[in-house]
């Protein structure tokens, strides 16, 4: 579904953001407690970037399906591309839509 090169890519950008930016994406939720606003930003800034490695690791599904089906090879595994196409779809849309 995705090269090699790129999945790698996007787990070492994934650990990064999960890992090293994790803590400081939770600040969002001291809003209630005082916090400073450049504080709150900052955490809300890290907490919208959580979904950036699935959201480009979806176009590059999709520009791999596009190859295939434009080559003519069938693909068996097409539905659960799409499942996880959709799902990427719906985590890339979440955060605009909850206001977090």
């Amino acid at each position: 579904m995705v090269g090699r090169k790129f999945a790698l890519r996007s787990v070492y950008f994934s650990i990064f953001l999960y890992l090293g930016a994790g803590v400081i994406g939770t600040f969002h939720h001291l809003y209630w407690s005082g916090a400073p606003t450049a504080i709150v930003a900052l955490g809300g800034t890290f907490s919208a970037l959580e979904v950036v490695p699935l959201t480009l690791v979806g176009f590059e599904a999709v520009q791999n399906l596009r190859s295939a089906k434009a080559g003519g090879f069938p693909n068996p595994y097409r539905w659960p591309i799409y499942f996880f196409l959709a799902v990427s779809f719906w985590n890339m849309l979440a955060p605009a839509c909850s206001g977090s």
